[in-house]
C-alpha cells in the first residue's frame, strides 16, 4: 500500500514546471534532492532495522516534503502580469497539439510492462531474478531522471543561434554518462540484488549483461528524443520511435518468453532500443542539417 502511495506521488512532481522556466538548479535542490535523500534514508533504515516497510515510507514522506517545498516556493513568486484563462477552443488546440506526446507515453507505458507480465506467464522460474534486475534499472532510471530534465531545460534555452552547440553538448554528457551507468549496473547489480533480498534473489551474469547495456542505450535515447528532437520541434520522430519499440518490440518479446526465457527477453528488449536510438540519432542528424 505504501509502495502504491509513493507511486502515486509522481502525478504530484514539479518537474515539467521548472523545465518550463529553464531553471535546473531549483529543480535538483526543491523535487530531486528531496526525493532522492528519502530513498537514502529509506534504504540506510531497512538496513539497519530489518522493517521493508520504512522504505516507501520515508520516500512517501520525502515526496510530500518536496511538494510542499515547491508550494511555498511558487507561492513567493511575483508574477509581473495576471495569467489570462484560456478560452475553450484555446485548451482544445493546446491538448490536440500534444496528442503525439500523449500517444508517445501510452504505447511506452504498455511496452515497458508487458515483458515483466510475458516473463511471468511464460519462464515463472526465471520471474523473480528478472523482477529483481529490471527493478534495479528502474531505480537507475529513477535516478538518472533529473539529469534529463536538466538537459530538456538547457538545449532549448540557449536560442536557436546555440542550439547546435547544446545539442553537442548534451549528447557528449549523455554518452559519457550512458557508458558510465551502463558499467556501473554490470558491475553493482548482482551485489546490490544480494543486499536488498538478504541474499534470498541472485541474479545471473546472463542476465544482468543485456540489462547493463539497455540501461546505457536508454540513458543515451532519453537525451536524443527528450532533450534534442523536442529541442528541434520533431515530435513526430519521436512518436514514430515510440511506434517502432511498440508494434515491433512487442511481438518480438513476446516470442522470446514463448520460445525461450528471461534473458532471451533482456536481449530482445536490448535490440529493440537499439533500433529505437538508432531512428532517433538518424532523425536528429536529418533535422541538425536542416538548422545548419
Amino acid at each position: 500500500m505504501a509502495s502504491a502511495v509513493y507511486a502515486a506521488t509522481t502525478g504530484l512532481s514539479s518537474s515539467w514546471y521548472f523545465v518550463g522556466l529553464g531553471d535546473p538548479k531549483r529543480l535538483f535542490f526543491l523535487e530531486s534532492l528531496p526525493r532522492l535523500s528519502g530513498t537514502v534514508i529509506g534504504v540506510s533504515l531497512v538496513y539497519t532495522t530489518g522493517t521493508i516497510i520504512l522504505m516507501p515510507l520515508t520516500q512517501v514522506v520525502s515526496a510530500l516534503g518536496a511538494v510542499y517545498l515547491v508550494f511555498r516556493f511558487v507561492r513567493h513568486q511575483h508574477l509581473e502580469s495576471s495569467p489570462e484563462r484560456p478560452s475553450a477552443r484555446t485548451t482544445r488546440d493546446r491538448l490536440r497539439s500534444q496528442s503525439p506526446l500523449v500517444g508517445t507515453a501510452g504505447m511506452a507505458a504498455i511496452y515497458s510492462g508487458m515483458p515483466m507480465i510475458l516473463v511471468a506467464k511464460f519462464d515463472p522460474a526465471g520471474l523473480v531474478a528478472y523482477g529483481m534486475a529490471d527493478r534495479l534499472r528502474g531505480y537507475a532510471i529513477i535516478a538518472l531522471t533529473p539529469v534529463d530534465q536538466i538537459l530538456q531545460g538547457w538545449v532549448p534555452r540557449g536560442g536557436r543561434d546555440d542550439l547546435r552547440r547544446r545539442i553537442r553538448v548534451a549528447l557528449q554528457t549523455s554518452f559519457v554518462l550512458a557508458i558510465f551507468c551502463g558499467i556501473g549496473f554490470a558491475l553493482l547489480a548482482r551485489p546490490l540484488a544480494d543486499f536488498l533480498s538478504g541474499g534470498k534473489i541472485a541474479v545471473p551474469t546472463d542476465l544482468v549483461v543485456p540489462i547493463a547495456m539497455i540501461l546505457a542505450v536508454v540513458t543515451m535515447s532519453h537525451c536524443v528524443g527528450l532533450a534534442c528532437l523536442m529541442a528541434l520541434g520533431a515530435r513526430s520522430a519521436l512518436l514514430h520511435s515510440t511506434g517502432i519499440g511498440f508494434f515491433f518490440g512487442v511481438p518480438a518479446v513476446t516470442f522470446a518468453a514463448l520460445h525461450t526465457g528471461a534473458v532471451a527477453v533482456a536481449w530482445t528488449i536490448l535490440a529493440i532500443e537499439v533500433c529505437v536510438c538508432a531512428y532517433q540519432t538518424s532523425a536528429l542528424i536529418l533535422r541538425m542539417r536542416e538548422l545548419a
